[in-house]
């Protein structure tokens, strides 16, 4: 959630920089929302003062009695009408954006994103590539058919030497960031839905991507499943107040991901790009606002090496202000070069990314950070996608594809492998 006293106080400052990303009205319709709660809000407040003194004086005082009688039905109509008020404003601040960092490229669409780097040497080979769904046929330790009958539509049964490629990459993702101090957690991926919003994914477009469970765990709570651990991660930080010694904290989460890809009809409908679960390790790290960034440069250098180590060709995207997902200050886009798509003439696609999400969750999760001065402040966090196994299993198959359809191992993880 953004801070709605900058809101208050820079309203034209807001509108531009929210401009690529949500309308002029809607941001004005916030601030009228503000300040019909805030006022129904003061009257109450008053009210109450008011009944309070008279509470006092009633216990000698017949009138001052009956005026407390009086204002009993008011105040309880005025406690509906705040809380109608409250709600209707959260609905409407809920829903807007993060305000994007001062170095996000502008532009409403991906259109405009920046290709901020590419790194890696296109394979060649002398023969024409296959896409990885061509790829697919040869390989049943890769079926899509059997989930089908099984689960529906975008799922799959990985089994055997893809089932212990997906082991190794994570072995090895594991083993290097250990190094870089990531905690190694495997959280819950059933969530409240308050812990889901907290987080900025269950307003706007991405409520529709999320699967809501119909029968509650707990009498009067609603649950959902994560689509990616950060999520779940977030949930760790309610009403905590850290050190700042002890910022930043990071942490890796190895968890499935569910999501029911509403928003990509028509999009990837075969194969194991778009799944509705899928197996992603995250990195999620809680930090001071004046070093979110450095470590939003850091998670994106180690998804770098990650992928250099793989030997996979890759771009680095920045993503335009419009293009952001709804917690997102500013966002890096891996794309793994894919030899074998456009008919084996290649082109990139997105396997990675990283997001600075400044104070935005934090505001809503109540967690902060005391100063060495002594001051609380609201954390920071930021995420990233150190594998999602599906994607990046695809990016090795099409990258190490033989003309046989068989694909070998990248060099790095033979270890993880018996003879």
């Amino acid at each position: 959630m953004i801070d709605i006293s900058f809101l208050r106080k820079n309203l034209k400052e807001a509108i531009k920089l929210l401009s690529d990303r949500v309308s002029e009205k809607d941001i004005k319709e916030v601030i009228l929302a503000d300040k019909k709660w805030r006022g129904v809000k003061q009257q109450l407040d008053d009210l109450l003062e008011q009944r309070n003194k008279l509470s006092k004086m009633a216990k000698s005082d017949e009138s001052a009695r009956m005026k407390v009688k009086k204002l009993k039905k008011k105040l309880e109509s005025l406690k509906e009408d705040e809380q109608r008020l409250k709600k209707e404003f959260e609905v409407l601040i809920n829903a807007l954006p993060n305000f994007p960092q001062a170095e996000t490229p502008t532009g409403k669409t991906d259109r405009n994103n920046v290709i901020i780097k590419t790194e890696g040497v296109k394979p060649t080979f002398k023969f024409v590539p296959k896409d990885y769904l061509s790829l697919l046929n040869s390989h049943a330790d890769i079926n899509l058919e059997e989930a089908a009958k099984s689960s529906g539509a975008r799922f799959v049964f990985m089994k055997g030497i893809v089932a212990k490629l997906e082991f190794a990459l994570l072995q090895f993702a594991v083993d290097h960031l250990s190094f870089e101090n990531f905690e190694l957690v495997f959280p819950p991926t059933i969530l409240k839905k308050q812990t889901m919003q907290a987080m900025g994914y269950l307003d706007q477009a991405g409520e529709q991507e999320i699967f809501h469970l119909q029968n509650p765990i707990e009498k009067g709570a609603q649950f959902v499943l994560a689509g990616t651990a950060e999520q779940s991660l977030g949930g760790m930080l309610i009403g905590k107040i850290f050190s700042h010694k002890e910022l930043p904290k990071r942490y890796m989460a190895f968890t499935p991901c569910y999501r029911r890809e509403a928003g990509s009809y028509g999009k990837d409908t075969r194969g194991i790009i778009r799944l509705h679960q899928f197996e992603k390790l995250e990195l999620f790290t809680i930090t001071t606002p004046d070093q979110s960034n450095k470590e939003h440069e850091f998670i994106l250098a180690q998804q770098e090496f990650l992928m250099k180590q793989l030997r996979i060709p890759y771009q680095v995207v920045d993503l335009a202000s419009g293009d952001l997902g709804l917690p997102s200050a500013r966002t890096f886009d891996i794309e793994s070069y894919l030899p074998g798509q456009n008919n084996g003439k290649g082109e990139y696609r997105e396997t990675h990314s990283t997001s600075n999400c400044t104070d935005f969750q934090a505001r809503r999760l109540h967690a902060k950070f005391q100063t060495a001065d002594g001051e609380k402040q609201l954390i920071h966090t930021v995420n990233g996608t150190a594998f999602a196994m599906q994607r990046i299993i695809i990016a090795i198959m099409e990258n190490y594809q033989q003309e046989d359809g068989s694909f070998r191992i990248p060099e790095v993880l033979n270890k993880y492998f018996s003879k």
